[in-house]
């Protein structure tokens, strides 16, 4: 069985080291950002210079991309918080070496306008909503806006005697429901 999944985890290897972006995608979960993470781990695991230099490729074609000012949205799995964030991870792993902090703190004030956007409106959601972007404040140790969030949904929470829950709107139903609730123990 070992043997499998160690060729297995080649071929996927192999395909991100051949892989040419073909989108502008600079996502965490979903594009150049989650390979740049795959890579790094690799990197550490084998130090294969093949994945250190994919790292770089990576960062030159996200930094390009947004650069060009293509179609980036604020969420942590698909856009400008789930890149920084990567931007951090591979910072603290050794893989970049200048001082970025100047860039980082120009996306969190970015992010954080986001952030507060997205609990405004009931956006909660730990990968394209607030949440999420809270993620991306504790990896940059910002706790003071993670508390921002936790402040917020303390204020907003619906609480009854087995569960915790947040009230949504569906605004094209001008309807409410709950899609964010925490159950508690019996």
């Amino acid at each position: 069985m070992e043997v499998k999944i160690r060729k297995e985890l080649e071929k996927i290897n192999s395909f991100f080291i051949n892989d040419i972006v073909v989108n502008d995608n600079i996502g965490l979960y979903t594009g150049v950002s989650g390979r740049n993470v795959l890579m790094c781990q690799n990197y550490l695991a084998k130090k294969n210079d093949q994945y250190f230099k994919k790292i770089n490729s990576y960062i030159e074609y996200s930094v390009n991309a947004i650069e060009a000012g293509k179609d980036i949205d604020f969420s942590f799995s698909t856009g400008l918080a789930g890149w920084a964030w990567t931007l951090e991870h591979l910072t603290e792993k050794g893989f970049i070496t200048s001082d970025i902090n100047n860039l980082l703190e120009d996306i969190d004030h970015i992010v954080y306008k986001q952030m507060k956007y997205f609990l405004s409106v009931g956006e909660y959601d730990q990968l394209n909503g607030a949440i999420g972007i809270g993620r991306y404040f504790i990896k940059r140790k910002k706790y003071h806006l993670v508390d921002k969030i936790i402040n917020y949904l303390n204020e907003t929470k619906v609480h009854s005697s087995l569960e915790t829950k947040w009230r949504l709107v569906n605004r094209l139903e001008n309807a409410f429901y709950y899609d964010f609730r925490f159950f508690q123990d019996q």
